[in-house]
């Protein structure tokens, strides 16, 4: 669509000696090419159509004139002297027209299009009868040959059955070339099929071919330029390309080569020079690739560092405006601070928060005050510690209490179950300070610290405090135990408390051969026990409320548990199964037994879950 055509040119030259391909077929099929070129014609629509056919092939001149007086389309048979390489396009345009194409362009760029006869026979068949390129004309020749022939041939057929064909003399042969004898390239194995491109197969004996000589100094005798037909500079070329300098070769128009083998032929070095031309083609081609790679990455790193920017940039102006969100809200508060009831309820979530917040200001002060006396530090510092810890202690205190009166202010009082949980966090957090400062005592003495009296003092106290939180807590367990009520028993938790006890005490017993206070251990031992023993009763009660329960609703709860754990048990069966299955028609089967036992757990868990 972007250029203008003026010229039509049908490449009705062979390309190489040996080749009769296309002679066949215009000898054969005369009409199919001129019917193609019809089409070629009324799809690009040229002002002048020619036909370049070499001197050599009379019967298939004489062919075409009889088929084009049967053609309306303008068309001129131009006959052109035999030499190589007279077949390729741009010295076939030469030739006809007198036109030169410049380098770096395609024909097309001077308004002309070349195309080959076999392209045309192919065009009519596909435009008429819908058919694809599934054959072509093979000139099988060669003095391995007995019959050699032209051969119309299924695109796919290996080399052998050819050869074969025309009855080839294994024991002559040397060297099998596919295309024509310059610009053909050897091939190895008989069993390569025909392609689209497969005009000639060669089955050259030795002396028909004989190996090439050892390359030999260039002489600069210019033989090869005399013969390069895109009037290059050959020796150039290949001193270019033999030192690896590739650029000064593409500016010599090394890509304008068109690979004929005319300057190697007539060598008398024997240079291979189109070897050396192909490897610096190959060479710049390669650079060329790494070169379009390497501006892509960098096109890709430029947009991704952009893109960084621009994220920056957002995130950095969503932040101004966040902050200026902020500064509004805030100064929206601070006029409307006089409007607010100074009588309104106290804020539970800003005591709740405090309440956090000193219980940790406390948690660090102790720390603080254990890792100085395990530094031995004075008792000036000792001391100063020891007030701060003192003065966290009552803030954390004051604060719970503030949230303590805070939620009763509010009107929604406790239930029992709120208030035996901060009686058990109580107790739990009485031991915890009773824990650590048995831990600074013990290091004092036997460190020989300063304080050790002070130590004493305060671990009683602590004892003291554990002890009271504990019985608090015992005694609201007893009393919520006693009460009637509709409440869940949550027998999971009594089990697991009933573990933890059993751990604890076994860390104990553990603790005891290593102690130095055997004393205090058995203190800790005997207590542990008592709670152990309390917890079980406790977990034994519910788990004979939980029975009673589901009795009274006519459910065995023994039996259903069992039931459960068997569905539990069937799933993970299952699923075994399934694992370690090779056979993949069973698979169907093991996935819906797989979906029953579970659907089965699921109802049986969901059941148990009403009572536990």
């Amino acid at each position: 669509h972007d250029h203008i055509v003026n010229t039509l040119i049908i490449n009705a030259a062979e390309c190489e000696p040996y080749i009769t391909a296309d002679d066949m077929l215009m000898r054969e099929h005369a009409d199919e090419v001129i019917r193609g070129i019809e089409i070629l014609a009324y799809l690009l629509q040229p002002s002048h159509t020619l036909i370049g056919i070499e001197d050599n092939k009379p019967n298939a001149i004489r062919a075409l004139t009889d088929a084009i007086k049967t053609s309306e389309q303008a068309i001129d048979l131009v006959v052109v002297p035999t030499k190589y390489p007279s077949g390729g396009e741009r010295q076939l345009i030469k030739l006809l027209t007198g036109i030169e194409v410049p380098s770096g362009k395609i024909p097309a760029d001077v308004g002309i299009v070349v195309q080959n006869v076999g392209t045309t026979a192919a065009v009519y068949r596909a435009a008429h009868f819908g058919e694809p390129l599934i054959e072509r004309i093979v000139t099988v020749t060669g003095d391995a040959i007995d019959h050699p022939q032209n051969l119309y041939t299924l695109i796919g057929t290996p080399f052998r059955t050819l050869l074969e064909h025309c009855d080839i003399r294994d024991d002559y042969l040397s060297r099998l070339v596919m295309g024509g004898p310059m610009m053909g390239v050897t091939v190895e194995s008989q069993q390569i099929p025909v392609i689209k491109t497969t005009n000639c197969i060669i089955a050259a004996t030795e002396k028909e071919m004989p190996a090439a000589p050892p390359a030999q100094p260039c002489i600069r005798c210019g033989m090869c330029e005399q013969a390069c037909p895109a009037q290059l500079l050959p020796q150039q070329l290949y001193w270019f390309s033999k030192g690896k300098e590739f650029d000064k070769a593409k500016n010599h128009n090394l890509f304008d080569c068109i690979e004929c083998g005319a300057c190697a032929y007539v060598c008398p070095s024997s240079i291979p020079l189109v070897q050396y031309y192909r490897y610096a083609k190959s060479e710049l081609r390669s650079e060329e690739i790494e070169q379009r790679k390497a501006d892509h990455a960098r096109q890709r790193f430029e947009a991704r560092i952009a893109r960084k920017e621009r994220e920056l940039l957002e995130k950095e102006e969503k932040r101004k405006a966040r902050a200026a969100q902020a500064a509004q809200v805030q100064a929206e508060k601070k006029a409307g601070s006089s409007d607010i009831d100074t009588s309104a309820k106290p804020d539970g979530a800003a005591l709740k928060t405090a309440a956090a917040v000193a219980r940790t200001k406390l948690k660090k002060a102790e720390k603080a005050l254990l890792a100085a006396q395990e530094a031995g530090e004075t008792e000036a510092q000792l001391s100063e510690l020891r007030q701060a810890v003192s003065d966290a202690t009552q803030k954390a205190e004051a604060a719970q209490e503030a949230l303590d009166k805070g939620k009763r202010a509010s009107g929604t009082p406790s239930s029992a179950s709120d208030e035996l949980k901060s009686l058990k966090v109580a107790a739990a957090v009485a031991r915890t300070k009773l824990k650590k400062a048995e831990d600074a005592l013990k290091n004092a003495q036997s460190k020989g610290l300063e304080g050790i009296e002070k130590l004493e003092q305060t671990v009683r106290k602590l004892a003291a405090n554990a002890d009271s939180a504990q019985q608090a807590y015992e005694q609201a367990q007893q009393s919520s135990d006693a009460e009637p009520h509709d409440a869940k028993i949550d027998l999971k938790a009594l089990k697991q408390q009933v573990s933890i006890m059993r751990t604890k005490l076994k860390k104990a017993e553990a603790k005891r051969a290593e102690t130095d206070n055997p004393e205090s251990a058995d203190l800790e031992i005997a207590s542990l026990k008592e709670r152990l023993t309390k917890a079980t009763e406790a977990a034994e009660q519910a788990d004979s409320k939980l029975i009673t329960q589901a009795a009274s609703k006519g459910i065995d709860l023994k039996q259903l548990r069992i039931d459960a754990a068997m569905a539990r048990a069937s799933v993970t069966k299952a699923e075994r199964a399934l694992t370690k299955n090779d056979d993949n028609s069973l698979i169907p089967e093991l996935t819906s037994a797989i979906e029953d036992a579970r659907k089965c757990a699921e109802a049986l868990a969901t059941q148990l879950s009403e009572f536990e």
